[in-house]
Formats: C-alpha cells, sequence, structure tokens
C-alpha cells in the first residue's frame, strides 16, 4: 500500500549532524505519515556567503554485473515492459567546493528525493516538468530509501571535492504504481535534493536534479469515463 512521509528539511538536520559526523553512518527508521513541506532551497536563501558551493548535481544509471557494469549519466527515464531505462538504480554525484575563505572544516552532505503525483492522463503527458510542477504538489514517499550521507572532512579553501552518494533504487516505489492500479496515478517527476550542512547542523549549501519519468505506453489513462492509450515520448 503506497503511504506518504511527513518530513522538513530542519528535522531532518537536526536528527542527523552529530550521529553521522561523530559516529559514522546509521540507519534511521522512517515514519509512515502524509507529507508536503518547503522548497529544500528555502532554509539558505538568505544566508549572507556560502562557504560551501555544490557545483552541480549529477545522476549516473547504475546496471550490469561485474565488468559488464556501465554507468551513464541520464536526464529522464522512462518506464518499458516493467522496467526502467536506462535502469532503476543509480548513484548522486557532485561537486563540492569550498569558499576561499575555509580552513580546513568538516561538512555533512545528505540527500532526499521527492516524488511529483499526478493522475495518468494525456493531459500531464502533453505538460512539460516546469507546467506539472505548477499544479501539484511535491512529496516523499516511504519506499524510497532516500535518506542517505556523506561526511566531507577537512574540506580546504578553494578545494574542489567529487562527492558521490550510492545505491538509490526506485523498484520499490514504482511497484506501488501498478499499472491496473484503481487510483490511475503516476510519479511523472523526480527530484533529487542535496543538503550539506556544517558541524553545527547549519545549511551551508543546497542544490537539486529533476528528470522526467515518462511511463509505459501500454498503460492507459481513464478521463471522464473514456480510456485513451497514452502516446510514447519522442526521443
Amino acid at each position: 500500500m503506497r503511504t506518504f512521509l511527513l518530513r522538513t528539511t530542519q528535522c531532518i538536520a537536526s536528527l542527523l549532524t552529530l550521529s553521522l559526523l561523530l559516529a559514522g553512518q546509521e540507519s534511521t527508521k522512517k515514519p509512515t505519515t502524509i507529507i508536503d513541506f518547503v522548497d529544500p532551497r528555502v532554509e539558505t536563501s538568505h544566508a549572507e556567503a556560502p562557504v560551501v558551493d555544490i557545483d552541480g548535481v549529477d545522476l549516473l544509471s547504475r546496471h550490469g554485473i561485474g565488468e559488464e557494469k556501465k554507468q551513464i549519466v541520464f536526464k529522464e527515464l522512462r518506464e518499458s515492459r516493467g522496467r526502467i531505462v536506462p535502469s532503476s538504480k543509480f548513484d548522486v554525484i557532485c561537486k563540492v567546493r569550498g569558499d576561499l575563505s575555509l580552513s580546513n572544516e568538516d561538512f555533512l552532505l545528505w540527500t532526499s528525493v521527492d516524488f511529483l503525483v499526478a493522475p495518468l492522463t494525456e493531459t500531464y503527458e502533453r505538460m512539460d516538468s516546469e507546467q506539472i510542477g505548477l499544479s501539484v504538489s511535491w512529496g516523499q514517499m516511504t519506499e524510497m530509501d532516500d535518506f542517505k550521507s556523506a561526511p566531507i572532512y577537512s574540506l580546504g579553501a578553494g578545494e574542489t571535492r567529487r562527492v558521490v552518494v550510492k545505491d538509490f533504487d526506485l523498484a520499490k516505489t514504482l511497484a506501488s504504481f501498478p499499472a491496473d492500479g484503481s487510483d490511475n496515478l503516476w510519479p511523472w517527476l523526480v527530484r533529487v535534493n542535496v543538503h550539506i550542512q556544517d558541524r553545527a547542523g547549519k545549511q551551508v549549501a543546497s542544490a537539486l536534479k529533476i528528470v522526467r519519468l515518462w511511463p509505459d505506453s501500454g498503460r492507459r489513462s481513464r478521463t471522464s469515463g473514456t480510456t485513451s492509450v497514452l502516446k510514447s515520448p519522442k526521443s
């Protein structure tokens, strides 16, 4: 059964700062209630001057085994015959750069993933990502293990680090949207949020990446008592 999660970025920051930086990463059980929260970029909008900058966020798909394993940067995902192309599994990669005033300080980078769920209709299929974002609220889903982190130790002035957060998987989330589901909903957009905070728990930087998730053309939309087949998006 699909459920939604209510969390705020401030709550997450207070829970993780000391436990993950000082004692190592530990798993935290997620509550199982409903959502709707502030944009992840709001908290740092009034900061004086950033001591850390996130230089872009990339998503790399993971598929294959052993020597055949490959990773590619993707900008959208597509459902095809019950699987996700290029893959339901991915890593988050970003470059973190320290300000010239920085003096070998420690930080915690952590992630969350939001979904924009709306009816499976041709109306939403024709909308671009921005239009959908204006008409539907973002939310989080308990089926998604999105709460991950990576400590950044002794970041120096002007130094750039490549930080990788691994093992995201959309499989369980998408399994909660069966093709024959009675609610006829679909997660049209996926948003990966990246946050950085210092040892005191203050958020010093944030960034995000949004990708479109196209449903399989075999799924059907039901609108006003009629049934229509969704067209496959053009490549």
